[in-house]
């Protein structure tokens, strides 16, 4: 049985590009842009009308191209925002936030036919709409499904989502977690047990895989398995029949099995960790659950649609430092900041990192992105950061930064 990775289909060629109002009076406010330039601001008579109380009435002239969307500041009293630094005008990527006053604007373009949104897997990411469309086409079959991703990546999430759009919808949803189940009860977890049937066993226990019947059961972290469990496991993939531990009845259970891992199974499989044939009865279908680094411009609209979930207002200071870091706890870590920084906005505790601290992070992955932009021309790179060559200069030897050879 061979593993087959999902990918992405070719996009078509038309796109339907939309403008995402993130915070401000508008919030969550979603509007298509016309293939012609737009005004967009305060003034009932403009063709985008954003009611923020920073944004003026005519703030900023937006029009689509195949690229991204071009901006252009019209004199705005708050200023037009992009990556950190105010600008006149710029092209800004799909998936990526322009800031107008206080007002966040994300531009999403969306092909023909794209799959619908999947609670709890939001993002306009190249990454997470390649993921949403996986896990359409993976939802039409009845065959295992292998998510793979890092901790905190939403690999849960995605396989309650494989079972929400599946035939098997109406059927129970079971989860195992091997990773957190002692070597010792593993067995009697997957595959339950009679009264007696070792010590501790006072009362009969029905198993995951029994408990999954008619439905999907969900392995996370299949590659803890003990070698007997696997043994097991396959045979109940081959037959679809188990018995409970201490029973000699055989049971059958229907159901669907997605697994999950943050592993390198195949690996595994080298090292004679997991068995080959189970890695190939497990992983008939792979889909890849993206880290949060890599779905680029999906931190703000998260960060900012879980602090509106506590009641919180985020700052720009702290958005902007959340983006130059690397996440290796992804949502779930991203979640957790959150939640930190509504302490701290509560209780008025002075927060981890002082403020100089962020806006220096800031300034530093603001200089980096630019001379780098500009292949390390300095002279290039201080005309886009709106300073002098000797001025960038210090900047670089206040932060470490060396000039590079081009």
């Amino acid at each position: 049985m061979k593993t087959r990775t999902l990918t992405s289909s070719t996009a078509a060629s038309a796109q339907a590009i939309f403008g995402e109002v993130l915070s401000g009076a508008g919030v969550a406010h979603r509007f298509l842009l016309e293939d012609r330039p737009m005004v967009c601001g305060s003034d009932p008579a403009v063709d985008l009308v954003i009611t923020e109380s920073t944004v003026s009435r005519r703030h900023a002239r937006i029009e689509p191209t195949r690229r991204g969307v071009r901006v252009e500041d019209l004199g705005s009293r708050n200023g037009t925002w992009y990556l950190g630094a105010s600008v006149k005008e710029a092209l800004v990527p799909f998936g990526s936030t322009v800031r107008l006053g206080k007002a966040l604007i994300r531009f999403v373009a969306q092909e023909p036919g794209e799959p619908t949104a999947i609670a709890g897997l939001e993002g306009s990411s190249i990454a997470m709409r390649q993921l949403r469309e996986n896990l359409h086409r993976a939802a039409k079959g009845d065959v295992a499904v292998l998510l793979r991703g890092e901790t905190g990546s939403g690999k849960e999430t995605a396989a309650r989502a494989l079972h929400a759009l599946s035939a098997r919808k109406g059927g129970p949803f079971a989860i195992f977690e091997g990773g957190h189940v002692s070597h010792e009860l593993l067995e009697s977890h997957l595959f339950g047990h009679r009264r007696g049937a070792f010590t501790g066993a006072s009362e009969a226990r029905i198993g995951i895989v029994e408990q999954a019947h008619r439905g999907t059961l969900f392995l996370d972290e299949v590659g803890e398995l003990t070698p007997e469990a696997q043994l097991r496991l396959l045979r109940v993939l081959e037959r679809r029949t188990f018995t409970r531990l201490g029973e000699n009845t055989e049971r059958s259970s229907d159901f669907r099995l997605i697994c999950a891992t943050q592993h390198d199974l195949e690996a595994r499989v080298r090292e004679r960790k997991l068995r080959e044939d189970l890695f190939f009865r497990i992983a008939v279908v792979v889909i890849d659950v993206p880290p949060l680094r890599r779905r680029e411009g999906d931190l703000e609209l998260l960060a900012e649609h879980f602090a509106r979930e506590r009641g919180v207002t985020l700052d720009g200071a702290t958005l902007a430092a959340w983006k130059a870091r690397e996440w290796r706890g992804n949502v779930r870590e991203l979640r957790n900041a959150v939640e930190q920084y509504e302490a701290g906005t509560v209780s008025g505790t002075s927060p981890a990192v002082s403020r100089a601290e962020v806006l220096g992070e800031v300034e530093r992955s603001l200089v980096l992105e630019a001379l780098e932009a500009h292949d390390w021309d300095v002279a290039r790179a201080a005309q886009q950061l709106t300073m002098s060559r000797s001025q960038l200069y210090r900047v670089m030897k206040r932060f470490g930064i060396s000039p590079r050879r081009r």
